[in-house]
């Protein structure tokens, strides 16, 4: 996906043309001698012309999606499921690398998530839970870290607080497409589904080099060079009835130049419901004081990002900017950082930071 820092509304216009006034008494004019009249021909009045309607831009979002993303992305609160992949074939062995998942409710102020990844210094799947409530923010499911049970709630004191309130939220995600560059990518209605007991219709891009860029993949990118030639690309997104996208899906594939059989694809799925409903979260009951480092911390991995992952519109100190960035490594914070996945048709994929959010 790529992301932007935006500001986006929908402007309904009408033309109205009005008479209106109170009658004015048109002055009796004085006669007066004239001449003989002549033959002169009385002009004919021209002919009113209807003028021909505009055609509507190929590039121009249309309304269906420009109303639905307007309104999602002022939704207070949402269920929601993101979850980015590389699947990765060399030398016909298939392999899934997982990337970025996040899930769950999120609000304006509170939010309760799962975040899964693949750390950059350990290469390890983690999975974790986080809880932010207004000022507090508290995590459990942290492995391999001393003196930290992974079934326990733990409450971050506040200067640990800020890489978890940086975790991506689904009000940032969704608040990361830009209408116009969507527009781009010149969206179809293909077809219609139901979902969340919602009446919905599909829309497809047409445009492949845009609905590249809609998932992050540029000719600058490095996720660009990890993928090879590219083969195809899909990215579709379904508005409701309620007025609210539902699910925005999008998949790249390409391949290797030097051997064919060796392909990458990315894919990306986000889906949202529940708009706008009563969130219920609350701080953990038997949540501990997140446990001091110890007086010499043994050293950890520093986490490398070989491109840096896009960001969201920054937001206040209650609602978390969205940048992928996971609790700080250092002796205070907990070392397991889940980064994206990259993909390389030509070698084993590694799990670096790949552009998806």
């Amino acid at each position: 996906m790529k992301l932007y820092s935006m500001l986006f509304f929908v402007a309904l216009a009408a033309i109205l043309i009005v008479g209106c006034g109170g009658a004015t008494p048109t002055p009796t004019p004085t006669p007066a001698p004239t001449a003989a009249p002549t033959d002169t021909p009385t002009p004919v009045p021209p002919t009113a012309t209807r003028p021909s309607p505009t055609a509507t831009r190929a590039d121009v979002l249309p309304s269906a999606i420009a109303f639905a993303l307007n309104k999602t992305q002022n939704a207070r609160s949402m269920q929601f499921d993101f979850e980015s992949a590389v699947r990765v074939t060399k030398d016909g062995e298939t392999n899934k690398v997982p990337g970025l998942a996040i899930k769950g409710a999120d609000s304006t102020l509170n939010r309760n998530v799962i975040i899964s990844g693949t750390t950059s210094d350990t290469n390890e799947f983690i999975t974790y839970d986080v809880i932010v409530f207004g000022e507090q923010v508290f995590i459990k499911g942290l492995v391999g870290v001393p003196g930290i049970d992974a079934e326990q709630w733990y409450e971050l004191p506040e200067p640990q607080q800020a890489g978890v309130r940086r975790l991506p939220t689904a009000r940032g995600l969704i608040a990361s497409f830009d209408p116009a560059e969507m527009g781009r990518a010149e969206f179809q209605a293909s077809g219609s589904e139901e979902l969340d007991g919602e009446k919905c219709t599909v829309w497809t891009a047409q445009k492949a080099e845009f609905a590249q860029q809609l998932i992050g993949v540029t000719e600058a990118s490095d996720l660009k060079k990890q993928l090879g030639e590219v083969d195809s690309s899909e990215f579709q997104v379904w508005t409701c009835a309620d007025g609210f996208i539902h699910q925005i899906r999008g998949q790249v594939s390409g391949h290797a130049a030097e051997n064919a059989a060796n392909t990458a694809i990315v894919t990306l799925k986000f889906l949202m419901s529940a708009f706008d409903a009563a969130v219920d979260i609350e701080a953990p009951p038997d949540a501990q004081p997140f446990p001091a480092p110890p007086s010499q911390p043994q050293p950890t991995a520093a986490p490398t990002v070989s491109e840096a992952p896009p960001t969201e519109p920054s937001a206040d100190t209650n609602e978390p900017t969205n940048e992928p960035t996971e609790p700080s490594a250092d002796a205070n914070e907990p070392t397991n950082e889940p980064t994206e996945p990259s993909a390389d048709a030509n070698e084993t994929a590694t799990p670096e930071a790949s552009p998806i959010p």
